[in-house]
């Protein structure tokens, strides 16, 4: 193989070298870039766990691990129960602004006068 082969490789070699680690830069970077919210959050929730646990007991605010399992489960039922109660809540409201649109809805004049409308069949068309 001639030496200008071997150059040629060489430099086709340096160029994917730098192009990789100046891929692996760029994806380090955004990593960093990505975990370091993440970092910061995980240590003010450590600290504030830290301030917790150093408080006595019967003053901090207690948490589900403390409690008991009935009081977990009573809390768990109460907001399951104002759950159902928003979502039946939120369908009468629903069904109160629908409903007085469907009450006129096909009742045009010529239908009104019709015997067979107010016999409760279709009109003939």
């Amino acid at each position: 193989m001639p030496g200008w082969i071997w150059i040629l490789l060489v430099i086709f070699l340096l160029l994917v070298l730098v192009a990789g680690a100046i891929y692996v830069f760029r994806q380090a970077k955004a990593a960093i870039g990505l975990l370091t919210p993440l970092v910061h959050r995980a240590q003010t929730d450590m600290d504030a766990i830290n301030r917790a646990s150093q408080q006595p007991v019967g003053e901090r605010e207690p948490i589900v691990l403390d409690r008991s399992l009935a009081d977990v489960r009573q809390d768990y039922e109460n907001a399951h129960v104002r759950l159902l109660q928003h979502k039946n809540e939120r369908r009468a409201r629903r069904d109160a602004e629908r409903w007085p649109r469907w009450r006129d809805f096909g009742t045009a004049q010529e239908h009104t006068d019709d015997p067979q409308v107010r016999a409760g069949r279709r009109p003939e068309e």
